[in-house]
C-alpha cells in the first residue's frame, strides 16, 4: 500500500490522495518488467528508504534539491548550488558508510528531464540503486560494492569550478569526458596539491577582522614565472591594499608591490621585499624580448592592487581577479604601445611609448632590470 506519493504506472497516473495496492509478480526469468515511479519538483523533505547506507540521508538533506525520481527503487537527486555548497556536499558523500564513495566528473551532465517532458536544470546529481532495480542487478551477479551511491559533478554548469574541488581523500574520480580526461586530471591534482596553501591563506586573512575582502589574482605571465606560487589580493581598508603570494606549502610573502618609494627626488623608485622576492625566483633575463615580458609580468603584479580596487568598485564581488578578463594581453593593450629595451652595464632599461590617438593618460615609468653577472634578475627600480 502507497500513499502520500504521485505514482506514474506505465503512462497512467494515480492521485496521491488515495490509496493504492500494488501487486507484485516475480518472476524466476523475467523477460518484461514494467516500471512504476515517482518524482517531485523543489525542495521538500526526503523520506528515508531502507535500502540506504547510513550518512545518504544527512547528504540529501543539505539546501539546494530541484528534482528527484524514483523508479523501482532506482532513485537520483539532483541539486543547484555553487561551488562551496558543492564542497559541503562532497563532505557528507564522503560520509556515507559504503565500500566505495565515486565522484563523476561529466562535461555532458546538468539536465533532468520529468516524466512529461519538463526540463530541470541542476549542478550535481547523487545515484542511488536500490529497491527491485538493485535486487535484479545483484541475481545478475553484481556485487553491493558495485551498486554504491555515485555523485556526478556537471562541468557544463556555469558555476562549476574544478579548481576549487575539495576532494576527500576516499573518493574515487571517474572523469567521463575523453577528449579533455587528461587535462581535467590535471587540474584535479592541481587542485587538491594548492589545498594546504590555500588553508593557510584563510587563516592568515582571519587576522585582518576589519577587512574589505579578498581575491585571488591571476595572470598568464605570473603563472610563467612565479609556478610555485597562489597570488591574492587582501583590501584592508579603503586606503590600503595589498598583494600577497602563497608557496604550495603555505609560506606567505607580503610582496608590497605597490609600495615603490624614493629617498629624494633624483633616486629612483625602489620596493626592498619587492626586489628580494623577484629575486629568489631567479628570472634570467637573456634578449630584448625577454626583458619586456619580464617588466609586463612586474607591472602585472606591482600595479595589481590599484586596478583591483577600482574593479572591486565599479563591479559586483568577485573571487578571482583575471588579468586576461580585464585586458587583451593581461597587461595593457599591446596594441596602444610600443615597447623599447636597452642593454645596460648591470642589466635592461625598459619602457613604452603611447602610440594610439591621443587621450589622457599617465605617463608609464621606465624599469632597470638590475641583473648579476649570470643575467638575474637581483633588483627591480623605475624612474
Amino acid at each position: 500500500m502507497i500513499s502520500g506519493w504521485k505514482i506514474d504506472f506505465g503512462g497512467f497516473e494515480m492521485c496521491k490522495t488515495k490509496h493504492v495496492i500494488v501487486f507484485l509478480s516475480v518472476l524466476v526469468i523475467p523477460t518484461v518488467l514494467f516500471a512504476f515511479g515517482t518524482e517531485n519538483f523543489g525542495d521538500r523533505p526526503i523520506e528515508v528508504s531502507r535500502d540506504w547506507p547510513d550518512g545518504m540521508k544527512k547528504m540529501l538533506d543539505g539546501p539546494g534539491l530541484v528534482y528527484s525520481r524514483w523508479v523501482n527503487g532506482g532513485e537520483y537527486f539532483c541539486y543547484k548550488g555553487d561551488v562551496s555548497a558543492f564542497n559541503e556536499a562532497l563532505k557528507k558523500f564522503a560520509d556515507i558508510n559504503t565500500p566505495r564513495h565515486l565522484l563523476i566528473i561529466d562535461s555532458n551532465c546538468g539536465q533532468a528531464v520529468s516524466f512529461h517532458g519538463k526540463v530541470i536544470n541542476f549542478d550535481w546529481r547523487l545515484d542511488f540503486c536500490g529497491g527491485i532495480s538493485r535486487q535484479a542487478l545483484l541475481w545478475m551477479g553484481a556485487t553491493e560494492a558495485d551498486l554504491i551511491p555515485e555523485l556526478a559533478y556537471c562541468l557544463c554548469r556555469e558555476k562549476s569550478n574544478l579548481d576549487k574541488l575539495i576532494v576527500p581523500e576516499n573518493v574515487e574520480i571517474l572523469i567521463l569526458d575523453s577528449d579533455r580526461s587528461d587535462f581535467l586530471d590535471y587540474r584535479l591534482k592541481q587542485a587538491s596539491k594548492w589545498r594546504t596553501a590555500e588553508n593557510k591563506w584563510l587563516e592568515f586573512v582571519d587576522h585582518f577582522p576589519e577587512k574589505l575582502g579578498y581575491v585571488e589574482f591571476q595572470s598568464q605571465l605570473a603563472s610563467k614565472y612565479l609556478p610555485g606560487y597562489q597570488l591574492y589580493l587582501l583590501e584592508i581598508n579603503t586606503a590600503l591594499s595589498k598583494l600577497f603570494a602563497v608557496s604550495v606549502d603555505g609560506n606567505i610573502f607580503d610582496l608590497k608591490g605597490n609600495q615603490f618609494s624614493r629617498v629624494s627626488s633624483n633616486a629612483p623608485f625602489k620596493n626592498e621585499s619587492f626586489s628580494n622576492f623577484i629575486a629568489e625566483q631567479q628570472i634570467k633575463v637573456d634578449d630584448i624580448n625577454t626583458a619586456v615580458e619580464v617588466v609586463k609580468f612586474i607591472e602585472d603584479i606591482a600595479f595589481a592592487s590599484e586596478r583591483w580596487k577600482y574593479m572591486r568598485r565599479n563591479s559586483r564581488e568577485f573571487k578571482i581577479f583575471k588579468t586576461w578578463v580585464f585586458s587583451k594581453s593581461g597587461t595593457v593593450d599591446d596594441e596602444n604601445w610600443q615597447w623599447f629595451a636597452e642593454k645596460q652595464a648591470n642589466g635592461w632599461l625598459v619602457s613604452r611609448k603611447y602610440v594610439s590617438p591621443r587621450v589622457s593618460i599617465m605617463m608609464p615609468p621606465k624599469w632597470n632590470l638590475v641583473c648579476d653577472d649570470q643575467r638575474r634578475v637581483v633588483e627591480i627600480v623605475h624612474y
